[in-house]
């Protein structure tokens, strides 16, 4: 796969340099939204930084995020025949599959992969799932019986959002007791 503009390969090879050099670990993500074409070429991309690294410098590979939300974009943003594919077609369970599978095949096989998702994918027995909206339990079982421990939870929580935290007794602007 071939990257980007001039100034995207300069930039990936900076960041290879880097963590080169540095001896870190990044977590690489790419997207899964309602263009597939969009999804490919991001996918590409990723694919074309991702050669410029070793596998010991990648902590793991995301695929999608907080994918269970697209239900709340409205239907002009994302479509209920968005959601359907996703969720009830399977499209993310197969492009996370192939994802998976071509990055094993640029020598990335022991790295952990990920679809990373909100508090709201715990909602449920045990996770969020909601047929026409988002299937988080389904994609949960699936991953971790095809790739075990090598699939990685991933939440994303945001306190701001918790009714439980409010602003501190008197003033109308100060959380400082959150």
């Amino acid at each position: 796969a071939s990257g980007g503009a001039p100034s995207q390969e300069a930039a990936w090879g900076s960041l290879a340099d880097y963590v080169t050099e540095a001896g870190a670990k990044v977590l690489i993500g790419t997207q899964i939204t309602c263009d597939e074409v969009a999804d490919n070429q991001a996918w590409d991309w990723t694919k074309a930084l991702v050669e410029k690294l070793h596998p010991d410098h990648v902590m793991g590979l995301g695929i999608g995020n907080e994918l269970e939300l697209l239900q709340y974009k409205g239907t002009d943003m994302v479509p209920e025949s968005c959601l359907k594919n996703i969720w009830e077609e399977g499209y993310l369970w197969r492009q996370f599959q192939r994802m998976v599978t071509e990055f094993d095949g640029l020598g990335f096989g022991s790295v952990p992969v990920t679809s990373v998702f909100t508090g709201l994918g715990l909602a449920g027995s045990p996770f969020y799932e909601n047929p026409g909206k988002a299937r988080v339990n389904s994609f949960l079982v699936n991953a971790t019986r095809e790739y075990g421990d090598r699939f990685a939870f991933t939440w994303n929580f945001y306190p701001y959002f918790d009714p439980n935290y409010g602003l501190d007794a008197g003033p109308s602007d100060q959380c400082t007791n959150a």
